[in-house]
């Protein structure tokens, strides 16, 4: 029988307890070990000790030279240019945001040149782009440009998630998968955080498929603000030699019917938690779980896969032309794990499958069809490849989002689907 409410978490790793976790700094510092929190009980009685979630810094527009705001009520504008927290005054139309050189215009007002922030009066009053946001808005202007400018969304983790899992999720998944996804987009935007966030500067995860997608407060819907609230700072860990971690917690919409390790995929060390497991059958609800074939011809893929190896300067951008397309590696479930391509002077280029999906789906033109998986076989011909029997949708790795659905449906709560989807781990409250 599943409880939507009360999961039976691992019993020695009820609480996820940070280093000096009495304050959220502690946490952050506890966090910041690439992905890692010690974990142990906070309190004899098992329960958790609530704090603060995190906050998490979403790119929601990248190199932009306009937005267009507006406010049912009037929203604090603050920042080094404002030099304090003043009340803007706005129109009943949207108004254009643009930077100049000198500074920025907000219609006819100007401000010096400078990071500003916009905060709501109130949580869905303030709006971008006709988008509403939780939290606040950071506009930060980009170096290389004088004209040009990030939107950065500052807003806590719980409330990131209600944007989030809709946008990753269709409405009609059960409840129950909504509180999985919630505890896996958790983990995956943690370590996010706590890696790529450093590098990245002033934001920590973009709001598209490049992390995770996020749609605002335009997205919200019940059963994503259920999932988030029923799994408040639950998060999945593996064992490590320093004790259980969180890690990257990579989930795909449509597995096919298998799952591929992280090292056929990306490349990256391999990991049981993220190790290829048979799903047969699980995924099957998914439109994209057996897709059509697609024909290919030889002077179109040479086309693509030149243009991907010059975008991600790989050795394929010098092919002559496509001969042959092969799969030369399976993992044990049959699903591919290395392609090799040949051109017509015999040269030969190795390619993991998401490499190969990535060059199929370069430069599409109106009515081509996109590679949905790098799960096909091909079969070449005299002037075009077929990728047929194609399977799946997304990279493969870590859970897959319809066959989480089937385990709701059978009645696994969401610990046994996150558990079951990643090998060798176990759900832990961080905060």
């Amino acid at each position: 029988m599943r409880s939507a409410h009360a999961p039976t978490l691992a019993p020695r790793l009820q609480v996820l307890a940070l280093v000096l976790l009495f304050t959220l700094a502690a946490a952050s510092l506890c966090l910041a070990a690439l992905g890692g929190c010690d974990v142990s009980k906070a309190e004899a009685s098992g329960a958790a000790l609530e704090r603060p979630a995190p906050e998490i810094r979403v790119l929601i527009a990248a190199r932009t030279d306009q937005v267009r705001i507006e406010a049912t009520l009037p929203p604090m504008l603050g920042g080094n240019p404002v030099g304090g927290a003043v009340r803007l005054a706005l129109p009943d139309v949207p108004i254009s945001v643009t930077l100049g050189p000198s500074g920025w215009y907000i219609g006819n007002q100007t401000f010096p040149r400078g990071t500003l922030t916009l905060t709501p009066a109130e949580e869905g009053s303030l709006r971008i782009d006709n988008k509403a946001y939780r939290g606040l808005l950071r506009l930060v202007p980009r170096e290389t440009d004088p004209r040009r400018f990030d939107v950065v969304n500052d807003v806590d983790l719980e409330s990131y998630l209600m944007g989030v899992l809709p946008s990753e999720l269709p409405i009609w998944f059960d409840p129950v998968t909504y509180e999985a996804q919630a505890v896996v987009a958790r983990t995956y935007a943690l370590w996010e955080m706590k890696t790529a966030g450093h590098s990245r500067g002033h934001f920590d995860v973009y709001a598209d498929d490049s992390s995770q997608v996020y749609g605002g407060m335009n997205a919200e819907n019940d059963k994503g603000r259920s999932g988030v609230r029923n799994t408040r700072g639950q998060v999945v860990v593996h064992d490590t030699t320093a004790g259980p971690r969180i890690f990257k917690a990579y989930f795909h919409s449509t597995s096919g019917g298998a799952t591929l390790g992280v090292e056929s995929a990306f490349n990256e060390p391999a990991s049981l938690s993220l190790s290829a497991q048979s799903l047969e059958g699980l995924s099957s609800s998914s439109k994209f779980n057996t897709w059509d074939p697609i024909v290919i011809s030889k002077e179109e893929m040479t086309r693509r896969v030149k243009a991907w190896g010059e975008r991600r300067g790989h050795s394929i951008r010098r092919i002559n032309k496509v001969h042959r397309l092969e799969i030369v590696a399976t993992n044990q479930f049959g699903r591919p794990t290395r392609f090799e391509v040949e051109d017509t002077r015999g040269n030969r280029y190795s390619l993991i499958p998401e490499e190969m999906r990535w060059a199929l789906n370069t430069g599409l033109k109106p009515g081509d069809s996109r590679i949905h998986s790098g799960w096909f076989k091909p079969i070449n011909n005299d002037t075009n490849i077929v990728l047929s029997e194609g399977r799946g949708w997304g990279h493969g790795v870590g859970m897959c989002q319809f066959s989480a659905d089937a385990m709701a449906r059978q009645g696994r709560d969401h610990v046994e689907i996150v558990t079951a989807s990643y090998p060798g781990t176990s759900v832990v409250r961080a905060y």
